[in-house]
This record gives structure tokens, sequence and C-alpha cells, in this order.
């Protein structure tokens, strides 16, 4: 049996890295709030959990999807998407990992993941980030 005496990684450390923006930056307004309600539409239902039939789905006002996201939805389900993420320790920074920038916009510079980035958010969120707003978030914690 080998024994190992030097530096041995913890297998419950974590780290996220993003080009983003901080969480409680977003303020997003209905129209975003609707996008997100047709999103989990889209990628949920016809799972047996699914919140709504069809009948209630054609009866939902636009407050009442807006009021879904709002008080339903955890932020991994509002935040996360192919290529938008949430994290942090504290699951308070969002945007774009450098590994995602990479698989879903290949053909892109990376001296441009700031700016493509702000694009993203702008039209996940409704949002109007800028390049400028932009930064980058780096942290890592073990549990």
């Amino acid at each position: 049996m080998k024994m190992r005496l030097d530096f041995v990684t913890n297998s419950s450390s974590s780290s996220f890295v993003c080009f983003g923006v901080s969480k409680e930056e977003i303020d997003m307004g209905n129209e975003a709030y609707l996008g997100l309600f047709n999103e989990y539409v889209e990628d949920y239902k016809g799972k047996s959990w699914f919140a709504f039939t069809d009948e209630e789905l054609e009866n939902l006002t636009d407050e009442e999807k807006v009021d879904f996201v709002n008080d339903e939805l955890d932020s991994n389900d509002i935040f996360n998407s192919d290529i938008i993420s949430i994290g942090g320790q504290e699951h308070d920074e969002v945007g774009i990992s450098p590994t995602t920038f990479i698989s879903q916009f290949p053909d892109e510079k990376i001296k441009d993941i700031k700016k493509i980035t702000a694009r993203e958010l702008n039209k996940k969120f409704g949002t109007s980030f800028k390049e400028k707003d932009i930064s980058y978030f780096e942290s890592g914690w073990n549990d």
C-alpha cells in the first residue's frame, strides 16, 4: 500500500470563474420575466412534475406568469441556461464562463468576451448592460 504524504486536493473544493455581473445588478422588467416563464415552459412541459396543465397555461395572465417566476422558480432555474451561469460561493455572480464562451462562440475572439457577455445578459434578462459593466469574477472555496 502506498501512503500519500504530499499535498492532496480536497474533493469538496469548488470554484467559479465568469465574466458577468453581480446578480443584484440585474433589474428585470416584466418582459424578461415573461421570457423566463416561456423558457421554463419550453424546457419542462411534459415532465410529470410540470406545474401546469395545457388549459391552465392557456388561461394564465401575464401577471400570474411573472408571479410564478418570482415565487416558484429558484435562482438556478431563472439564471442558468446553455450560455449564462450563476455561481460563486453565495450564487451571486451571473455571466459566461471562459469554457462556455469557447464552446458556444468558437469563432469569436476572447477579447470580445465582455461585449458578448453584455449582449447575452441583455438578451436573456431585458437589461441594458454595456461592455464596461462586465466584470471578471473568480471564487473558490472548501466545504
